[in-house]
């Protein structure tokens, strides 16, 4: 029989599978402090994972970055990616499955094996420089399912946050307008929030999947 799901379903999926209960229920030192920032309290690595429906949705990603910025965005980033990930759903046989692979240069991930990952400061960096290239003047926010995951040294993710929660508390000079006042009155970005988006022209993406 053939199923039915969503890219939430999806997102839904991998944090049941693949991330501890007890990273769910994440300690805060204040009232005023996120879910997320105890994420970033830990001296560990970082991924940001993109979750897709499926692998049929995989380049519609090309549609989020300025226009003619992700041809640039892949030659700088190609290579450099192994802790960015798209993860989507696969019907195999009666079963539904996750599958991943690296964002631009789209190497198979097994999600059942050792997430590689990134000292924060470089993961910092690394988020400053790859939404750079997708946010233009004038882009508004687009939709999309994401996180970013902590994971420790066997690979094994123990906390998420929100990329939104990410983008506020690390890299502020990308929060869009319309979050400037939220972000001022200590507000929760509304969720769907993603930077960046103008249309791409067509790159051909690696056949990973």
């Amino acid at each position: 029989m053939k199923m039915k799901w969503w890219e939430k379903s999806v997102e839904y999926a991998f944090v049941l599978r693949h991330v501890k209960e007890e990273a769910l229920i994440a300690p805060l030192s204040g009232p005023e402090e996120r879910a997320g920032d105890a994420v970033f309290q830990i001296d560990e690595s970082f991924i940001l994972i993109e979750f897709k429906r499926s692998d049929a949705e995989l380049d519609s990603e090309q549609s989020k970055f300025a226009n003619g910025k992700y041809e640039e965005a892949y030659s700088q980033l190609y290579g450099r990616d192994s802790h960015h990930l798209l993860v989507y759903g696969k019907q195999d046989e009666a079963d539904f499955d996750l599958h991943a692979g690296t964002y631009f240069s789209g190497r198979p991930v097994s999600l059942s094996s050792k997430l590689p990952g990134l000292p924060k400061e470089d993961f910092i960096k690394y988020m400053q420089l790859f939404l750079g290239f997708k946010v233009g003047a004038g882009s508004s926010g687009s939709g999309g399912s994401s996180l970013i995951a902590g994971v420790n040294e066997a690979g094994i993710v123990i906390g998420v946050m929100s990329n939104e929660e990410f983008i506020v508390k690390y890299l502020p000079e990308f929060v869009p307008p319309q979050l400037e006042s939220e972000v001022g009155s200590d507000q929760e970005p509304k969720a769907g929030f993603s930077p960046g988006m103008k249309q791409a022209s067509a790159v051909n993406r690696p056949k990973w999947r």
